[in-house]
């Protein structure tokens, strides 16, 4: 993976992933939801279906456990929106900082799916059980002036 090459650069003292534009990341591609479930859908067998979608989820997992791993620091710079995947990101991270205009929302509850690929796991040991709980649950949003004082 990228973090893995530039982890294992002698001369990397770290990594600053930034967001281009309005967001910071604004969460999963719907379309790579869709596209996720055409790589299923030809599978008639519901138990091999399912194991299919294990494998997926794991790599997906992997790449931002990746980030957790990396030897260097790995600082989130935060800006406008932290949706979904972009909150699984900035939890793996060693740093985050973040404007005042930032806005958090682990939003895969409107979508009625899992938060599955990190942020169940590390979210809590940010900001505690209980908020972590009440986000996840509720899709609540989180400014940034709110995010600092969690």
């Amino acid at each position: 993976s990228a973090v893995e090459t530039f982890s294992d650069r002698q001369n990397t003292r770290a990594i600053v992933l930034s967001g281009e534009g309005r967001f910071f990341c604004a969460g999963i591609d719907l379309s790579a939801l869709m596209e996720l479930k055409s790589r299923t859908d030809p599978i008639t067998c519901d138990g091999r279906k399912r194991e299919k979608l294990k494998k997926i989820i794991l790599h997906l997992q992997s790449c931002f456990t990746a980030l957790e791993l990396c030897r260097v620091p790995v600082i989130a710079a935060i800006h406008g929106g932290c949706i979904g995947a972009g909150v699984d990101m900035m939890t793996a991270c060693d740093l985050a900082y973040c404007t005042n205009d930032a806005e958090f929302c682990v939003k895969e509850v409107d979508l009625a799916i899992v938060a599955d690929v990190g942020t169940l796991q590390r979210l809590p040991s940010i900001v505690g059980q209980r908020v972590a709980s009440e986000l996840a649950l509720t899709g609540r949003s989180v400014s940034g002036t709110e995010a600092k004082s969690i």
